[in-house]
């Protein structure tokens, strides 16, 4: 018997202790909309610290220590407010709590209300500042199938350099780290089986009567954020912020395709052209032709 009491979740509502026999049913109501892949258990025994008024720490017992000095020196709440900073949008959810978990297959994942990150990558300050942009985008605006993975990952992966810079002056070096990723992408591309049918190198992947998870990768993520770069030296970086702000307020608990979202970063460059904002000598059409959405969403060449 375990008591949904001892389980980490604030949707709690009741157990009913006298559900056939030896077993305990216990209830719990979700208060808010949430994508259909975080939904996940956690069955350990933990140990818990308050990192700030909104953040909390669980981890088991034997290195809940070590793992505490290093989360109180990040200060979580500084990090969540340079976040909200960023985006131009307060934090939507309760809280942003962290379970370390001592055996995890992936390096993270962004659960809303209890984002899991494996024992081995705790102190990568990257990987936390990742999880975190997930609560507005992917959290809040959600991809609408696993062909457009990329906006999940991709404006994230983009949105955590630009995190990590705020917070990391002093260490951060963009030029080694557009390099870094660049690296990754060109690794990728000379592991690629020859004669693959799917189309591994579009960020737009068609994954019909296919398992999205036998072909996860890099690419959505390194794709993605460089098609955020190109955007961003085009129309600058606080014009690009503006319109992420846009799409996570205006699609707030909703989903998203790659073409949904192509008109909406279509209409608000135009709208911030009209008003001037922008200040470019390139005209509408220029801007969108160089951008190219539909050779980053298809052509299988178009990645550095």
């Amino acid at each position: 018997k375990i008591k949904a009491e001892n389980i980490i979740n604030s949707t709690f509502i009741k157990d009913d202790e006298n559900y056939k026999g030896e077993f305990i049913k216990s209830y719990f109501k979700q208060q808010m909309p949430m994508p259909s892949y975080l939904v996940v258990f956690s069955c350990c025994e933990v140990e818990a610290y308050k990192l700030s008024e909104r953040s909390n720490l669980y981890c088991v017992s034997n290195y809940i220590e070590q793992v505490k000095e290093h989360f109180i020196k990040e200060d979580i709440e500084k990090v969540i407010k340079e976040a909200e900073n960023m985006i131009g949008m307060k934090f939507q959810f309760p809280e942003f709590n962290i379970l370390i978990l001592p055996y995890y297959n992936y390096f993270g994942m962004e659960n809303p209300f209890l984002v899991y990150i494996s024992k081995n990558s705790y102190k990568s300050k990257m990987l936390l500042y990742h999880e975190l942009i997930h609560f507005w985008v992917g959290n809040l605006v959600t991809c609408k199938n696993w062909d457009c993975f990329w906006i999940n990952e991709g404006i994230t992966t983009y949105l955590e350099t630009k995190l990590n810079y705020r917070l990391n002056k002093d260490e951060y070096d963009l030029v080694e780290i557009i390099e870094s990723e660049k690296e990754r992408v060109m690794y990728f591309v000379a592991g690629l089986n020859e004669g693959n049918h799917i189309k591994k190198l579009s960020l737009v992947t068609d994954f019909k009567h296919l398992d999205p998870g036998k072909f996860w990768s890099d690419l959505p993520y390194l794709k993605g954020c460089m098609l955020m770069r190109l955007i961003e030296d085009l129309i600058g970086e606080e014009n690009l912020f503006f319109i992420i702000m846009n799409l996570v307020q205006d699609y707030k608990f909703k989903n998203i395709d790659s073409e949904e979202l192509k008109c909406f970063f279509n209409s608000n460059i135009k709208e911030l052209l009209d008003i001037k904002r922008i200040k470019s000598t390139k005209s509408y059409e220029e801007i969108i032709s160089t951008i190219s959405w539909d050779d980053w969403f298809h052509d299988e060449t178009y990645y550095v």
